[in-house]
């Protein structure tokens, strides 16, 4: 599955009646009964520890192509037991298990005519 070869995407989630989104480093494991989970790090006394449904999104560009992906997950989540997460940034103490509840995406592809013309760049 295309996400789980990545383990940096963005979390957002209401806060103060505002969205709020922050990048993540997050992990996809297999949860009970054979579901998909994604499992991520965060400080306990932050905005997304109180959050009980997000939304994890993870791409890729290449904007020399112009062509891409992209992925959202909307999640239900809860603070729970799971394997821990390379989190790039210290100080995460809280593993956050997100229960997908839909998952869609899209592949970017550019036209061939709105391509530069490579010729200019050789």
């Amino acid at each position: 599955m295309l996400l789980g070869r990545h383990e940096a995407g963005r979390m957002a989630v209401v806060e103060a009646g505002f969205p709020m989104v922050v990048p993540v480093n997050f992990k996809m494991v297999s949860g009970d009964d054979d579901n998909v989970v994604f499992v991520v790090s965060t400080r306990h006394d932050g905005p997304l520890g109180r959050a009980t449904r997000a939304c994890l999104q993870i791409d890729a560009f290449d904007s020399y192509h112009r062509e891409g992906w992209s992925v959202m997950v909307q999640a239900t989540v809860e603070a729970g037991d799971a394997p821990p997460v390379d989190s790039w940034v210290a100080g995460r103490d809280l593993l956050l298990v997100l229960r997908p509840v839909t998952v869609a995406g899209r592949r970017l592809h550019a036209h061939p005519l709105d391509l530069p013309n490579l010729g200019a760049y050789l």
